[in-house]
């Protein structure tokens, strides 16, 4: 095999590549498609070939005098406390509130408790969620 059999070597394929990019430049009216979305026409519709059936896909416009919904605000939970008796542990507390006792810390931080091994009976605490 000779050197100039070999394809590439005497072309110029980086002048080839440019004609082709310069021939295949998009015009004004061309369909684009956007960085992560779908093919577009140039009216914001998505381009022939591309439609969904049913009219899936297309905006809905509401009605002028239809009220759009508010989102309500859920009423905060109310505080729960519990009155230490004697003999309590925050870990058994925990148990009883939480299901896991290791959840003590949020009832010693929430009740600004420094020692959580020393609680004394008739203390109340406030139960969090």
């Amino acid at each position: 095999m000779t050197t100039a059999s070999r394809p590439g070597k005497d072309t110029d394929v980086g002048g080839e590549m440019r004609k082709i990019a310069a021939t295949m430049k998009a015009k004004p009216g061309d369909s684009t498609k956007p960085k992560g979305g779908k093919a577009t026409a140039p009216d914001g519709d998505q381009a022939a070939g591309f439609s969904l059936p049913f009219g899936l896909g297309k905006k809905d416009t509401p009605a002028a005098n239809t009220p759009t919904p508010q989102a309500q605000a859920a009423p905060p939970a109310p505080a729960r406390t519990y009155t230490v008796k004697p003999g309590d542990t925050l870990w058994d507390i925990a148990v009883s509130h939480y299901g896991d006792g290791r959840q003590y810390r949020k009832i010693a931080s929430a009740n600004n408790i420094a020692d959580p091994n020393r609680i004394s009976s008739g203390l109340e605490l406030t139960i969090p969620q």
